[in-house]
């Protein structure tokens, strides 16, 4: 029975985005101040974008597109702040992103299964994190979400809005490239079918969109670098594939070899020459691919089963995985009867179009590096197809059973959720003691963490690419930079100084705000001559 023929549920249609909505706002009052993770890379790199878009020019980023600096840059003319612009950003993001996973599970599936689906993700851990964290993440997964909602309708302007929203979403994130791909592959499939002209028309229609969305950056970028995009993601994959397997490679190496990239990541940086090796200078994918090929094929089968494992750990969240294990194997007879019967073929020729270009995102993401967030796009599809193995595994049980059986699940989401979170933001602690921290006015802090100076008038500078207590004095005096913060990012970027904070602190660096070895340090060279 359809739920869409009861009050409850045209009442839950009405309320639930504004429920949400509520939820988030609630959230993202908790979330007071930047902490660890994409709050660092809004800091870092959007921000910075953004303001030069309210000056009126480009940061031309090697790594993304314009659109959500844009966005930024729109919101916080009106909010006056960017932190508290991209948390409610992303706020609002979410509340839309669920209204249109609705919309899209309801059409392919059932009105049941959409609201489970939305239950899953309502207590999801990462739902809920990016929910109101500051970052770009929630915003993008959106935009492909409803690129993929809107091609999937039959009328033309239908079609027209989703090459513009996939043309939004490859100008947030490169990688979503994926999109207008897997669309326009299946509509060269459907023209060998039936109705060829309404596909023609379609495919025509939806590439028009896309690509008059994405010709103005084009077009700038090209008059400013003679190439339409400065796309540079390859240096993330040679990193993941290539680099990060080998001793004493941080994830900021292969960005540093290159002056250009160097400039796009932090304005300046100052390296300690001999760490740099121009062998491990790649300047393009054809280049990486004709050095490394043995390495690239190799880190992509491993990245196959490593991604895998850690979407159902970190993404949907090994609680729920769990659980449902238990379920599958207390039920296996309910699935070797489906799988006798063709279930898995019955399901791709039905729903091999709605999942396509979440395969091809999954596998896209074998070759970047990769963190839990990039999963945003991917649970969507991951949680109906959970909600629908649970329903399969249920069928012809009890009501009471079958509600239980729910409830469990949904708990058990929800308190890994709760936990989770609350973990996270209690993690983030030394970084709200750091507000009290008062420098003079002008006064620099090193550190790639610049959540350090949020609100309180210093300048950053970037942590120096160094190995050594001599290098990094050096740098220290030369620039006259007056605080270092060595924390969890400092602390993976630059190993080769770990010994230096934790067991042999110099006299000329006096910590002031230092918890487990980690923290900020103001600079002295009172004890000890500077270097000349």
């Amino acid at each position: 029975m359809e739920g869409g023929k009861h009050k409850w549920y045209k009442w839950f249609c009405t309320w639930y985005p504004a429920l949400y909505l509520l939820f988030s706002i609630v959230l993202v009052q908790w979330h007071a101040l930047p902490g660890f993770g994409v709050d660092v890379d809004l800091l870092y790199y959007y921000v910075r974008e953004a303001r030069a878009i309210q000056q009126g020019h480009f940061l031309f980023d090697i790594f993304h597109g314009p659109v959500y600096p844009m966005l930024l840059a729109l919101v916080e003319s009106v909010v006056g702040d960017f932190f508290i612009s991209a948390k409610y950003i992303s706020a609002a993001s979410a509340t839309v992103f669920l209204a249109i996973t609705h919309r899209l599970i309801s059409a392919h599936f059932s009105p049941r299964l959409a609201i489970l689906t939305l239950a899953f993700l309502m207590c999801n851990r990462i739902f809920w994190q990016f929910s109101y964290s500051g970052g770009t993440d929630m915003f993008a997964a959106v935009l492909a979400l409803s690129a993929v909602y809107f091609a999937d309708r039959k009328k033309l302007i239908y079609v027209a809005i989703a090459g513009v929203c996939a043309g939004l979403a490859f100008l947030t994130r490169y990688v979503f490239i994926v999109i207008p791909i897997a669309f326009l592959v299946t509509r060269m499939v459907l023209l060998f079918k039936r109705n060829r002209s309404s596909h023609a028309m379609a495919f025509a229609v939806y590439l028009l969109l896309f690509v008059v969305t994405i010709a103005p950056y084009g077009y700038l970028s090209f008059l400013e670098y003679g190439k339409p995009f400065k796309n540079k993601n390859y240096l993330n994959s040679a990193y993941e594939l290539v680099f990060s397997k080998q001793e004493g490679i941080t994830f900021d190496y292969p960005f540093l070899m290159n002056a250009e990239d160097r400039e796009i990541l932090f304005d300046e940086v100052y390296i300690q020459q001999d760490l740099v090796d121009s062998s491990f200078q790649v300047n393009g994918i054809g280049e990486l691919w004709k050095n490394y090929a043995g390495d690239i094929v190799k880190g992509v089968v491993l990245n196959l089963f490593e991604n895998t494992a850690y979407h159902a750990v970190f993404v949907v969240g090994w609680p729920l995985m769990a659980v449902l294990l238990l379920l599958c194997i207390s039920f296996s007879p309910v699935i070797w009867q489906e799988l006798k019967g063709g279930a898995i073929k019955n399901w791709i020729l039905k729903y091999g179009g709605l999942y396509g270009p979440a395969v091809l995102y999954f596998l896209a993401l074998l070759l970047v590096f990769h963190r839990h967030r990039f999963g945003l796009f991917l649970l969507p599809f991951y949680m109906a197809f959970i909600a629908r193995i649970v329903s399969l595994l249920l069928k012809g049980k009890s009501k009471r059973f079958n509600v239980m059986v729910w409830l469990v699940l949904l708990l058990t989401c929800l308190v890994d959720a709760s936990v989770y979170n609350w973990r996270l933001e209690n993690h983030n602690k030394i970084l709200a003691e750091l507000t009290h921290f008062q420098p003079e006015k002008g006064e620099k802090v090193a550190a790639l963490t610049p959540n350090v100076v949020y609100k309180n008038g210093a300048a950053l500078v970037p942590f120096p690419y160094v190995n050594n207590a001599d290098s990094l004095q050096s740098v220290l005096a030369k620039q006259h930079i007056s605080y270092v913060y060595y924390g969890i990012i400092e602390k993976a970027w630059r190993p080769g100084l770990n010994d230096l904070f934790e067991d042999k602190l110099p006299g000329w660096l006096q910590p002031v705000l230092v918890r487990e070895k980690t923290g900020l340090y103001k600079v002295v060279f009172n004890t000890q001559k500077p270097p000349e």
